[in-house]
């Protein structure tokens, strides 16, 4: 009876190391560069950053990966992630999302969620181009979104973009275009 006690105590044991472990090897940096691109376009004259943008893909699996971030920073209970996750794949969950960090160094024309700025976003996949569905700035990043996307600076526009397409698969890319010139950024 003792052995028996002995190794349910063990088992016991390694198991809430087994689950520590998964807890623990769950990086939330590593999972945003796997969904994140990102370029830069200089001017040839003087070399000011014509455009610098960042975008990350809001793949089902990314927004696990910030249902999980949102739940260890706030330790949430496993069903109150799951509750997180569920919200964001309803809101993202019929269209396809990015969430686009863009610089322009012409401050003036470079909101994207204006329909006749000089700026023009596209999602390219097969050869067919998609305007986005909705283009949502997003002027004042909550605390937790700062720190789900910690590479906006006080310098770039944060917006949330959806193109109206239930699923994409790989590859694909997203495009933006203006009379300066353009730039592309390519998920394999």
């Amino acid at each position: 009876m003792k052995k028996i006690i002995q190794i349910i105590c063990l088992a016991v044991v390694l198991l809430g190391f087994s689950t520590q472990s998964a807890q623990a090897k769950f990086k939330y940096k590593k999972e945003l560069k796997k969904y994140t691109k990102s370029a830069e376009m200089y001017q040839r004259q003087d070399f000011h950053a014509n455009i610098i943008w960042k975008v990350t893909y809001q793949a089902p699996e990314f927004l696990q990966a910030k249902a999980k971030k949102i739940a260890k920073t706030y330790k949430l209970s496993a069903q109150e992630e799951a509750d997180i996750y569920a919200k964001q794949k309803q809101q993202f969950g019929k269209s396809v999302n990015f969430f686009v960090s863009f610089y322009s160094y012409d401050r003036n024309t470079t909101n994207l969620s204006v329909k006749d700025n000089k700026w023009k976003l596209y999602l390219v996949k097969d050869g067919k181009r998609f305007e986005p569905k909705h283009i949502r700035e997003k002027s004042n990043l909550s605390p937790i979104e700062k720190s789900l996307f910690p590479y906006v600076d006080h310098w770039s526009k944060a917006y949330y973009v959806s193109f109206d397409l239930e699923t994409i698969s790989y590859p694909f890319e997203l495009q933006v275009m203006s009379p300066e010139g353009h730039s592309k950024l390519l998920w394999k």
